[in-house]
């Protein structure tokens, strides 16, 4: 049996670190959310395009004769120094989010793992007539099916 994990986290670790995730939410309240039918008629902006974005800008500050009227060049500019800024907090984010879900990860396997474990030594001690063991594995099969047969709906939908 493998331990991926061997940590723990208390109640109040967790009521700080969702307050400080709200600190953050609150220092950025402009902060929207997208439908994703939104998103995908949205052309986009990544490290191999902000170049492009930041040259036009730069020539269209020097030459205002090639900017469009219907061109807000503050506005783009502010546009521009949000999408970096807001990328660099992304990247940072996203790391982190990488490594909570994978811990989550770890923990839920070696959890399972262990769970597993113990009902199939149940089944084998109810087996071998060890008083109160069959109890114990009808009790945890009710809770093994329902959770099968949730996780087999959900694949379903």
């Amino acid at each position: 049996m493998s331990n991926y994990i061997s940590a723990e986290i208390t109640p109040a670790k967790v009521t700080e670190t969702l307050g400080l995730l709200t600190s953050v939410k609150n220092n950025m309240p402009f902060l929207i959310k997208l439908e994703n039918v939104s998103k995908k008629g949205m052309v986009s902006l990544d490290d191999s395009r902000t170049p492009f974005v930041a040259k036009c800008l730069q020539y269209a500050q020097k030459e205002a004769k090639i900017v469009p009227p219907f061109v807000d060049i503050v506005e783009l500019n502010k546009d521009l120094t949000l999408f970096i800024n807001l990328q660099n907090l992304s990247r940072e984010i996203n790391r982190i989010a990488d490594m909570l879900n994978d811990t989550r990860i770890a923990a839920g396997t070696d959890a399972y793992v262990a769970a597993l474990s113990i009902y199939n030594s149940a089944k084998q001690a109810a087996k071998m007539n060890v008083p109160g063991t069959q109890a114990i594995v009808d009790d945890l099969k009710k809770a093994f099916e329902r959770n099968a047969s949730t996780v087999e709906e959900i694949a379903k939908q």
